[in-house]
């Protein structure tokens, strides 16, 4: 059995037999000017949950209510410090509700917390008859999520192109099913908050053309720095890259700005698939951003060749102060690739 399936951790290999409807009714918990008692949690690693094998989530084909589901299959476990208490109020709700995934809400104190409640998952799968098991996604999510930022906490990123990180904790949310109300144990990451707007939010053509070269020079590094510190961000959309002002001239200058990457639940750690990580032989831009055609479209960057030239201007040459490997250009490629490196022979 896949270690993806939630029913690892709850050992219930089947749904609990629903009693007919009651009148006790589950609030939705994550309003403004609500109070968690959290305790800080130590999440069980990617490699105990199976996360570093090429598996899937398996469906739910039990007809069974999705509250239901989320009390049978708690989270895995992972280590709780019983004596490691906060308190968290809401102040703002960021985005919370239901089918939209983990909840993201301001809490008084000033940070953001991401909770990872199955039960505001998305449950039935639009495009297939069956449910989704919102429990392993919540799981996966959190798991992934806590262990980039404990992967990288000992760089000098946090605070800068990442938020810095409060931490992994644990709530108890109480949920009224089949007439009785039970509790469920539901984790979240504490982060900062990062003032600003994200790239979605921003229209690049409102920009100078130095501007935009300045976010995505920033970007690319940013994204390249991530890689060779052992953490792939998999999702890196402009909802993801906030920006932040720096000084009051309202531009994107050269050190007028912040740009921080946020949200790492579906990345990749490469460690997980050869145990080192990418090789030194490939630390420069090119190997990675040539064809990223994504960004183009989205008026980021501009038509390819002026774009693939713009990057070989950047960092064929190794980039500022050598940062990165000189490469040189594949004379057989029509889309700018650089040649690749052959493996060292031992």
């Amino acid at each position: 059995m896949s270690t993806y399936s939630s029913t690892t951790s709850s050992c219930l290999l089947t749904p609990p037999v629903s009693p007919p409807s009651s009148p006790v009714e589950t609030q939705f918990p994550y309003v403004v000017g609500a109070t968690f008692l959290a305790k800080r949690h130590e999440p069980p690693s990617r490699s105990e949950m199976g996360y570093c094998e090429l598996q899937g989530i398996p469906e739910v084909t039990y007809d069974v209510p999705q509250r239901d589901w989320c009390l049978a299959h708690p989270p895995a476990p992972g280590i709780t410090h019983e004596e490691d208490v906060r308190s968290i109020e809401i102040a703002k709700a960021i985005r919370v509700g239901e089918n939209c995934s983990a909840q993201l809400v301001l809490t008084a104190d000033g940070f953001v917390a991401k909770v990872y409640d199955p039960l505001y998952y998305t449950w039935h799968d639009p495009e297939n008859p069956w449910n989704l098991d919102v429990a392993a996604y919540a799981d996966r999510d959190y798991i992934t999520e806590a262990a980039a930022y404990s992967e990288l906490c000992d760089t000098k990123f946090p605070g800068d192109i990442t938020p810095t990180y409060h931490g992994s904790w644990t709530i108890s949310i109480p949920t009224g099913s089949n007439g009785i109300e039970s509790f469920r144990d539901v984790r979240l990451v504490i982060m900062e908050n990062i003032h600003g707007v994200s790239m979605q939010n921003l229209d690049p053509t409102t920009l100078t053309g130095r501007e935009r070269e300045n976010i995505m020079a920033r970007l690319i590094e940013a994204d390249i720095d991530l890689r060779f510190s052992g953490v792939v961000h998999e999702d890196l959309m402009p909802r993801n890259v906030m920006l932040s002002l720096l000084d009051s001239s309202q531009k994107y200058l050269d050190g007028g700005f912040r740009l921080c990457m946020i949200d790492f639940e579906a990345c990749e750690f490469p460690k997980d698939e050869n145990g080192t990580g990418p090789a030194p032989r490939f630390h420069n831009p090119l190997f990675y951003w040539i064809g990223q055609q994504w960004w183009i479209d989205w008026g980021w960057l501009p038509k390819e060749e002026e774009a693939y030239e713009w990057m070989w201007n950047m960092w064929g040459n190794g980039g500022n102060e050598g940062k990165y490997v000189v490469v040189h250009r594949d004379p057989e490629s029509s889309f700018w690739q650089p040649i690749w490196p052959r493996r060292v022979q031992v």
